[in-house]
């Protein structure tokens, strides 16, 4: 499938579907890690696999489940990423913009917005040189269309996960055990990857890997020893490693938000006296916060929050100033209503 096909919040028409508590569950034992088998996910729910495979070939079917993605660390394989925030004086070229940025190999994200900006993406590049090259180039050919535009450098992004998927009482009746599973969905490695943030060097091999996982994340063993020549052995200690090194992050479902009835909002935080580690704690705990990203620049925390309305939204948005009051010395947000691109460099 190519990139473009995968989709988020789509600017359309989408008819919110309405899923059962057994799709609800398959769901987001997936969203812990994508690789677990049908057989594992049937053995936790008291499912046969044949019937946990025809719903997940289902939930396929009906677009909502778009995609299997593989979240890499751009910073180990030596790449820095540079995200844009747009605010344009006219939308007279925007269409010409995207045109140009969808076709660049460095443009690994991609989204029109509404609020304080009407474009973001991302820019994924070897070193900052780069980038500034990029940027220069962008202005010449653009800046007569942009009324302003703010850059923020990525240090660390992750999936938190899908826990909106429950309401609070199925939550509260289903008690979602980690699954511990041999072979090839790489639980036991991921309890063991040790925190990296410099660039590591990877063979040819590897990168083969981590191209084909990057949106084949739920392939067999069989399928990337056939797409890159090796052993299905020697692709499993590959991915053990790629794991424990830090360069593979997560194994995650990419989901059709408007088809599961919520809209996606991005919040922007400046949060200071407050530690890291108490803060991802935090976010990680609360269901509608599907996605963080820590950056250097006007803000340090980027919310990618789902909620069905703006109401909800709000509730959600003051929870989180009135718990950090006293430490948010900025804030803002946007809603993102269609997703364009999405990926990343190997």
């Amino acid at each position: 499938m190519r990139v473009e096909n995968f989709r988020g919040q789509v600017l359309q028409d989408v008819m919110p579907q309405q899923l059962d508590l057994t799709d609800k569950k398959i769901l987001l034992l997936l969203s812990q890690n994508c690789r677990i088998s049908n057989t594992a996910i049937g053995r936790h729910l008291r499912l046969a696999r044949e019937v946990v495979a025809y719903r997940i070939q289902q939930l396929m079917k009906r677009e909502i489940i778009t995609g299997f993605f593989t979240l890499i660390d751009q910073r180990r394989l030596g790449f820095e990423t540079f995200q844009l925030f747009l605010k344009l004086k006219n939308v007279t070229k925007e269409n010409e913009m995207v045109d140009h940025l969808l076709k660049r190999e460095d443009i690994t994200f991609l989204a029109l917005c509404s609020g304080r900006y009407d474009v973001l993406f991302d820019v994924t590049v070897p070193a900052q040189e780069d980038f500034q090259a990029f940027l220069n180039s962008f202005l010449l050919r653009f800046s007569s269309s942009i009324y302003e535009y703010h850059i923020t450098n990525f240090l660390e992004e992750d999936c938190i996960g899908n826990q909106f998927l429950l309401s609070d009482q199925e939550n509260n009746n289903l008690p979602m055990m980690h699954i511990k599973e041999k072979g090839s969905s790489f639980i036991s490695a991921f309890g063991n990857k040790r925190d990296h943030q410099k660039k590591a060097l990877y063979s040819a091999i590897d990168k083969k890997i981590l191209t084909f996982l990057l949106f084949n994340a739920r392939a067999t063993l069989k399928e990337i020893s056939d797409a890159t020549s090796t052993t299905p052995a020697g692709i499993k200690t590959k991915i053990h490693q790629l794991i424990i090194d830090g360069a593979i992050k997560q194994f995650t479902p990419l989901l059709s938000f408007a088809a599961l009835g919520y809209q996606w909002f991005m919040i922007f935080l400046q949060i200071v006296g407050i530690p890291d580690k108490t803060l991802d704690a935090y976010f990680a705990q609360q269901s509608n916060i599907q996605w963080r990203v820590k950056s250097i620049g006007p803000w340090n925390y980027q919310l990618s929050v789902l909620a069905k309305n703006s109401k909800e939204f709000h509730g959600i948005l003051n929870k989180i100033r009135e718990e950090f009051k006293e430490n948010i010395i900025y804030f803002d947000f946007i809603i993102v209503f269609n997703q364009l691109k999405f990926g990343g460099r190997v």
